[in-house]
Order: C-alpha cells, then structure tokens, then sequence
C-alpha cells in the first residue's frame, strides 16, 4: 500500500517506486461478473473507510464519480502492471482541488487492505481527514485473485449544482453533494508514502546455548554481589570463557 497526502509522508513500509513514463497498457474489459464482484469490492471500501470515520467523529466521504473513474483505470494499470505506485497524473486528471491525496495497496482481500491501511498512520491519516470531502475508489482483481485498489480524496476548490452529482456511502444516512469540474490552478499535495500488505515474518527460534547466557546475564544484573562471592557470576564469566575458546 501506499499512501499520497497533502503534506508530505513517508510510507509502503518501504520505498516509493517510481512509475515508467509513456509505457502504453492494454487491458482487456472485464466480464459482466467479473466487474460486478469489483463493483461490490468497491462498495466494501467505501463502507469500511466511512465507518471508521464516524466511530471518530468525521462526516461520511461523499462518493465523488470522476475520482472513481480515475482510481479505476490506475488499479487496472498497477494490475495489469503487477507494480504498487501513486497515480503521476493525480493532480491534473482530478479537477477542482483544493487538496487532494492517494492510498494505494494490494492484498488478498478487501479486509486484509483495509486493515493496513488503518495499520499505518499516514494512510489512516488520509482516511480520517478534517479537510477531505470526496472519495472515489477503483478495484482490479489480478489473474491470481489479488485485489489492487486506488482510494483517492480530495477537497473541492469549490461546489456548483451545475456539475456531476455525487453521493456517500453510509450505514446511517446518505448525502448528496456536487463537484465542480474547473482544476484548481493553486492546492496542496505531498509526496507519495508507501505501505504494503506483508504477514508477519515468524520469530526465530533462540538456541539453548543463546537462552543459558542470556538467564545467566539476567541472573547476574538482578544479584550485583563481588565476583569472588556470587557463584552465579562466576558461572557466567565460566560460561563466558568456554564460549571463546569455542569460537
């Protein structure tokens, strides 16, 4: 996963890749069943990302549909690519910001991404944000069933009831709002942060050797009495000494 905000974040709990410039994609169109199982991924998405910000007090996102349109075409390229990066286009493909901000991540399931996002501070940063308003999100499933999705934000520069409606998902009340499409000259926006979905490495196994020396030492610090005096001390300057002529 990674993370896109307007002030600048470090994150994929690792490195920001770089996207390849001018790479063309083709990417076949998905069967009827195939878009709908995205479709419902999506709406988990959004379901998720609104319940978490009003157990902490935040108003639902409204789901704007050009940033929907933007996150879906950018998993599909990250898929079709089988590479985790931000959007290079963000900010002059989303009209009408103030502000604008990105999570991104690959995963097993639509639980599994969510809960690294909410994981990381600066993904969670963008998913509880007081300025925020609007969210769009896109979903593409991979031939190997992994989910790559795009969650982008943004802030309008300003509304108008002239332009494209837009509605919130949410499990109290819905709302409906309106975005304008003129792209705002002047905003913020920060450098991209990474996070990705990775199960926890298993803890390695000390050896009985590793486990003596280490009770001795605790034995040792707990019984500060002279050396000549403390049998444990002297046990572990004994043990101490077997183990470099060992080596």
């Amino acid at each position: 996963m990674r993370s896109l905000r307007r002030t600048v974040a470090p994150l994929l709990v690792s490195a920001v890749v770089g996207s390849t410039a001018g790479t063309a994609l083709s990417v076949a169109a998905p069967t009827a069943a195939f878009a709908d199982s995205t479709y419902s991924m999506e709406a988990q998405f959004i379901a998720k990302v609104n319940a978490a910000r009003q157990a902490n007090g935040q108003q639902p996102y409204a789901v704007a549909y050009d940033l929907t349109s933007i996150a879906r075409q950018h998993s599909a390229n990250m898929a079709a690519q089988q590479s985790l990066y931000h959007n290079p286009s963000l900010t002059t493909q989303v009209q009408n910001w103030r502000a604008v901000g990105e999570n991104v991540g690959e995963g097993p399931t639509v639980d599994d991404i969510h809960t690294a996002f909410m994981n990381s501070p600066e993904h969670r940063d963008n998913i509880l944000d007081h300025d925020f308003t609007q969210i769009g999100v896109g979903v593409s499933v991979d031939k190997n069933g992994i989910v790559w999705v795009t969650e982008d934000f943004r802030e309008p520069m300003y509304t108008s009831s002239s332009s494209s409606t837009t509605t919130s998902h949410s499990s109290s009340a819905s709302h409906s709002s309106s975005s304008a499409s003129s792209s705002g000259s002047t905003g913020s926006y920060s450098a991209p942060a990474v996070s990705r979905y990775v199960p926890a490495a298993p803890q390695p196994q000390l050896s009985p050797r590793a486990i003596l020396m280490m009770r001795l030492h605790e034995l040792r610090k707990r019984r500060p009495i002279s050396l000549r005096t403390d049998p444990v001390a002297q046990s572990f300057v004994y043990a101490a000494n077997l183990s470099r002529l060992a080596g």
